[in-house]
């Protein structure tokens, strides 16, 4: 009886190891988990390079991957659930903060996809796009930077009737404020001033950053607007540490700063800041290794948020904000990345086999030996 029940938990065994290393099954399984059904985005990013084409309408995402590809520069889609797609070709691409629209951009056009009905609202420029920005938290904005040069000119698309608002005013856009206006930075030689837009994008006001104890290179490297209403900036790394900055929108004064160490690695600039509550979540990256998003605490400490494959030669992560907002799901690794992590599966399962042979015969032997 004992030899049988043995036998019984060994295959049960092998048969949910060999069935998890299906495709489309671990993030099946991941849903179901406790816990898991109300999570953001799933906690591990395994190796989805190849992963079918995007369908009209699979429904909200939850994240966008920039995977280098050995140059060819592709992007990868992923569900809460973990479900992964490949996206078209296009220079960009984002979410709005529900995840239910997907905007996509080439040099002159801008695609804006509703993931659930699979209508599809697009927009042309006379200008190169430099960048897309900020959403509006519901989601009908978006803002866009025209032209390659480093101000450029501020737009808006209306998202449900593809309508493009065009600004003469030279500034870079990075975010709406909870009432609806518009923040955009424009850099000078001589300084770094933040303007407030209306809607239509004419200038309300307009102010020089006075950070308390100067920039640390020149400037900041990027800017968003935080759940606050508040302009944030980053600068560095410098040895290690990345230094954010918060501004009032309307006189440019500085209020706070905080330092976060990140060790040896370099934060990728033009990733998107995201939130989750008050703590800004960044994206680092070194070579040779994934990207990381962390979240960065108000004491300046870092957690890792989400694993990715070692393969993908991840650059950047562009999350919807609402699963920012919930969290990642529970995956048994957490978001250790490290190389094993992502083979342990197989291995558990050659070992079991292994041993499941070894057994048999020496089994085998004895029955067969004299007694």
């Amino acid at each position: 009886m004992r030899k049988r029940l043995a036998l019984v938990a060994w295959l049960t065994a092998v048969a949910l190891l060999a069935l998890s290393l299906v495709p489309g099954v671990a993030p099946w399984l991941a849903d179901r988990l406790p816990g898991n059904g109300d999570a953001g985005f799933p906690q591990r990013v395994g190796f989805i390079r190849g992963a079918p084409m995007l369908p009209d309408k699979p429904g909200p995402l939850a994240l966008i991957v920039v995977d280098n590809n050995f140059g060819a520069a592709t992007l990868e889609a992923v569900s809460a659930s973990g479900r992964a797609y490949t996206l078209p070709a296009t220079y960009d691409a984002s979410l709005s903060p529900d995840g239910r629209l997907l905007m996509t951009h080439g040099e002159r056009r801008i695609s804006v996809r509703d993931l659930t009905s699979g209508q599809v609202q697009a927009a042309t420029v006379d200008r190169p796009l430099r960048s897309a920005g900020a959403w509006s938290s519901d989601g009908s904005r978006l803002l866009l930077s025209i032209s390659r040069k480093l101000n450029g000119y501020a737009a808006v698309l209306d998202t449900a009737t593809g309508r493009l608002t065009t600004s003469t005013v030279r500034a870079r856009p990075v975010g709406f404020l909870p009432d609806g206006r518009i923040v955009a930075l424009k850099t000078t030689d001589d300084d770094t001033r933040v303007m407030v837009l209306d809607s239509a994008l004419a200038v309300l006001s307009t102010a020089p950053l006075r950070p308390t104890d100067g920039w640390a290179d020149g400037g900041p490297n990027d800017a968003t607007v935080n759940p606050e209403g508040q302009l944030m900036t980053r600068e560095g790394p410098d040895d290690g540490r990345v230094l954010f900055r918060t501004f009032s929108v309307t006189d440019g004064t500085q209020s706070r700063q905080l330092v976060a160490e990140v060790g040896g690695r370099s934060v990728a600039y033009g990733c998107p800041m995201g939130w989750r509550g008050a703590d800004p979540v960044i994206v680092t990256k070194t070579d040779g290794t994934p990207a990381r998003v962390v979240q960065v605490h108000p004491d300046g400490s870092t957690t890792q948020l989400l694993a990715i494959h070692h393969r993908m030669q991840s650059l950047c992560v562009a999350f919807s904000a609402d699963a920012l907002r919930a969290g990642p799901g529970r995956a048994l690794l957490g978001a250790n990345d490290a190389v094993w992590t992502w083979y342990w599966r197989p291995l558990l399962l050659m070992l079991l086999l292994a041993g499941g042979a070894l057994t048999w015969l020496l089994s085998r032997r004895r029955r067969s030996s004299p007694s």
